[in-house]
């Protein structure tokens, strides 16, 4: 390995370190303060540790966009790799995100409108550039 994976490991641990202290701090943020001044700092530390302990790994596949409109911005997300998840937790998921709702079956139908589009508009350009060499 190169010194400059080595680096950017460092970098993405140490990122994941603060994001996961973020983690911990909105916890501890949203308790009832009469509830967080009951921690010690033995307990909040623990806390942290905690939320620094969650692996969560870097994907092969991680591709992160904003989408701005006339009225809102909008994320999409899409995440892949390897499948470490042990089958009650997929299941558990699953039944809270199921794929099958509406705005899911919108989106894919407006994704897949605009994929036949824009393949149909493609194909027509390559067929105008062709075509006319075989006349």
């Amino acid at each position: 390995m190169n010194m400059a994976a080595n680096i950017d490991r460092g970098h993405d641990r140490k990122s994941a370190e603060s994001e996961h202290s973020g983690v911990a701090d909105a916890i501890l943020a949203k308790l009832p303060s009469d509830v967080r001044q009951t921690l010690g700092p033995d307990q909040i530390a623990a806390l942290r540790r905690a939320a620094n302990d969650v692996s969560w790994s870097s994907h092969p596949v991680n591709i992160r966009l904003t989408i701005p409109t006339i009225f809102n911005r909008y994320y999409l997300v899409i995440l892949g790799g390897s499948e470490r998840r042990d089958k009650e937790r997929i299941t558990a998921e699953r039944r809270r995100h199921p794929l099958p709702t509406l705005s899911n079956i919108l989106f894919l139908l407006g994704f897949g409108g605009l994929a036949v589009y824009f393949s149909s508009v493609l194909i027509a350009m390559f067929a105008s550039l062709v075509l006319p060499l075989f006349d």
